[in-house]
């Protein structure tokens, strides 16, 4: 029933862990097949492959150092069935996370699945091994948060589920973007398909970054990250607002032209600044200098992305740069949610705007955003939307309404309103000391 596709380069080891916990899925999973792609694998992968004796079938194709979208797309090529799953070959998967990928097509509505693959806990205090399991997490919190508005940069090949016809409607992976950003590429070309995405909680693989990236392999990606978010502003414009190559390279200035003349002509020195940068970030860690090497680790991957940006325009840099971002619209609807939430959410649904103002008794309170290739605006957004940006604003006004017999009243203390979100003991402390204590006797005396 489904086609497991994993593109692999030299990582053996962590391929025989991935099979293996394939071969322990969960009783009731409905049955796969398993397409491994070694791409220039130089590391026995083969061998291991061609040894294993595997509950399910298993086919390897050999790849001269293509890059990973096309060992997906020629794993798609050899696909027996109508369902295909992809993961990566250091995500680990949990027993049940071939069944719950399967369990969120049953439907049959054509649909994206997204799974978790969160890192690995892994003892380690490096600074690097740090921010790196805090993007993770943070990314797939928000997936899971309610009321999460999906949009192109969520979907991630690492764990991810769809039907075989709507990757052949839209084309696959786009070869050109080799080493990076293909499957966000190809989350912008499913949204603007109307292809939904959702997320499968229970699809959990471990993902064993500690043992695939490091500090030097960042800086090369984050060069190939700015490369292909060139590829896309050119092969998308209108997504130029949401891209920061787009943003970056198209300032204006003789600051901006200085910056920009000068990093055209600096492509000798990228393999040193990969090469070195991440030896004296060590060297600042190991000196307890931890702002130096947070302030020279943003240089370093400003630099290698602007590089890879420059690169990627290639022949269009001039041109490309002379053109304007593109406009942001006005919001298409304004919804006073004084009317009633609930009636606020039914015309979200109803309408699905690109962007709305949000408004309280004719009081703009929030506006919910234009976002390019995104999805479009719903009722079940709403709530989550409001408690995250717009309860500075909301909650004083439903608070001066219920003091202040219904009518509304200008000025609420800064203090108290900040107190709302403060979860600090002693800050909270102060706060009922200033009101109860110390500010009720100022009060007296100005009384007296």
């Amino acid at each position: 029933m489904i086609s497991i596709i994993i593109p692999s380069h030299n990582r053996r080891d962590l391929l025989r862990s991935l099979l293996d916990a394939l071969a322990a899925q969960q009783a009731g999973t409905p049955p796969f097949e398993v397409i491994i792609v070694a791409d220039n694998c130089r590391d026995g992968t083969q061998a291991m492959v061609a040894a294993y004796q595997a509950p399910f079938p298993i086919r390897l194709i050999e790849q001269p150092g293509v890059g990973p979208s096309r060992a997906r797309n020629a794993g798609v090529a050899q696909a027996s069935t109508d369902l295909l799953l992809f993961l990566d070959d250091d995500v680990i998967p949990t027993a049940g996370l071939v069944a719950a990928h399967a369990q969120a097509h049953q439907d049959g509505t054509g649909r994206a699945v997204l799974g978790p693959y969160p890192p690995q806990p892994h003892g380690s205090g490096s600074h690097f091994r740090v921010l790196m399991r805090r993007w993770w997490n943070a990314h797939f919190n928000e997936l899971g948060s309610p009321g999460h508005r999906f949009v192109y940069s969520d979907l991630l090949t690492g764990n991810l589920s769809l039907p075989k016809r709507i990757w052949e409607a839209v084309g696959g992976l786009d070869p050109q973007f080799a080493h990076a950003r293909e499957d966000l590429e190809l989350g912008v070309r499913l949204m603007k398909a109307g292809v939904a995405f959702h997320y499968a909680p229970d699809a959990l693989g471990w993902h064993y970054e500690y043992l695939t990236t490091s500090p030097r392999s960042i800086l090369r990606r984050t060069k190939e990250e700015g490369r292909s978010d060139a590829l896309m502003a050119l092969k998308h414009p209108d997504m130029g607002a949401a891209l920061k190559a787009a943003r970056q390279l198209r300032r204006k200035g003789r600051g901006a032209k200085i910056r920009y003349g000068v990093l055209r002509r600096t492509g000798l020195i990228d393999r040193p600044v990969i090469a070195m940068g991440p030896r004296l970030l060590s060297l600042l860690e190991g000196m307890g200098l931890a702002r130096a090497r947070q302030r020279m680790d943003n240089i370093l991957r400003e630099y290698c992305y602007a590089r890879g940006a420059i690169e990627g325009l290639g022949a269009h840099y001039c041109s490309f740069r002379a053109q304007p971002l593109p406009a942001i619209a006005p919001p298409d609807m304004a919804i006073d949610i004084a009317d009633g939430i609930e009636a606020a959410e039914n015309q979200l649904t109803t309408h699905r705007p690109e962007s709305a103002r949000i408004l309280y008794r004719g009081e703009e309170i929030a506006r919910l955003g234009w976002t390019p290739v995104a999805e479009r605006w719903s009722g079940h957004h709403l709530r989550p939307y409001l408690a995250k940006r717009a309860a500075a604003r909301l909650v004083p006004l439903l608070l001066a309404e219920s003091m202040q017999d219904g009518h509304a009243v200008d000025r609420i203390s800064p203090m108290a309103l900040h107190m709302l979100w403060t979860n600090d003991f002693s800050a909270q402390l102060h706060e009922t000391y200033w009101q109860w204590g110390g500010g009720m006797m100022d009060l007296q005396s100005c009384n007296k």
